[in-house]
């Protein structure tokens, strides 16, 4: 896992944009962004990307909640910019790569890296009690939340990151999860 890679390709595009929402990132990319019902069941398709005849789409289930949406599409836009080697085939959360994958590690971290800026995990630590509290505070699921403190542990914060965090975890997550993680 090239933890430099994911950190420059989330900075430059931050840069380049002037810009850390996903969706408004997508647009500025010219990534089509579209959002479908896909189930309310567990097991449903979260999202996907698919680049095809130079076209690249990131497709969202409309199930979810705001907050999981804004994960997800993080998640397939680390995809569109990371995997952009991957010709004509897609990522799809149904099954067609194996849980372990690292494209979709490399998309977790990617997600991680956009959506926690390092001042925002550093003052939810402060003001946290238990890891849990971090994830809640922050609004997003506890495997995230130990991904960026990989992250930040590479960048040369003083941290101990857990790295227990499943890469299928936001597959088993329910569909209708609530906003506060």
């Amino acid at each position: 896992m090239n933890f430099d890679l994911i950190i420059d390709k989330v900075r430059g595009i931050i840069d380049e944009c002037d810009e850390s929402d996903p969706g408004r990132l997508c647009r500025d990319l010219g990534i089509i962004l579209e959002y479908e019902p896909m189930g309310a069941a567990k097991q449903a398709c979260k999202g996907f990307f698919i680049r095809r005849l130079g076209i690249s789409v990131i497709t969202v289930n409309s199930e979810l909640t705001d907050t999981f949406r804004r994960i997800i599409t993080a998640h397939e836009l680390g995809h569109a910019v990371l995997h952009t080697d991957i010709g004509e085939r897609g990522f799809l959360d149904v099954g067609y790569f194996n849980e372990a994958d690292d494209c979709e590690k490399e998309a977790n971290f990617f997600a991680a890296e956009l959506l926690l800026p390092d001042n925002d995990v550093l003052e939810a630590i402060e003001e946290s009690r238990t890891y849990f509290d971090i994830a809640s505070k922050l609004y997003v699921p506890a495997e995230l939340v130990d991904m960026k403190l990989q992250l930040m542990e590479h960048k040369g914060y003083d941290l101990l990151a857990p790295k227990s965090a499943s890469p299928d975890f936001m597959r088993n997550m329910d569909v209708q999860y609530g906003e506060g993680f």
